[in-house]
């Protein structure tokens, strides 16, 4: 059983894993670990305990660069 960093919002114990978003799918939340407290619903991220801002931008613009770098090697 994977062990989360309790909630930094409130402290519960309570944790659930964030299977799917709209922005990153399935994969995005398995890569920065993304997790909900049950009690006060606060996300973070599982290992960290931190906000998973920064690693949603970057896994949001790296999946833009690989779209338009396809695209363009389409349209060549």
């Amino acid at each position: 059983m994977v062990q989360y960093v309790n909630c930094p919002a409130c402290g519960g114990d309570k944790i659930t894993r964030i299977n799917h978003t709209w922005w990153g799918g399935v994969l995005g939340p398995k890569l920065v670990s993304a997790v909900k407290c049950d009690k006060c619903g606060k996300k973070y991220n599982g290992k960290t305990g931190k906000p998973y801002t920064v690693s949603l931008v970057i896994y949001t613009v790296v999946i833009l660069a690989i779209v338009i770098a396809i695209s363009y090697a389409v349209n060549l």
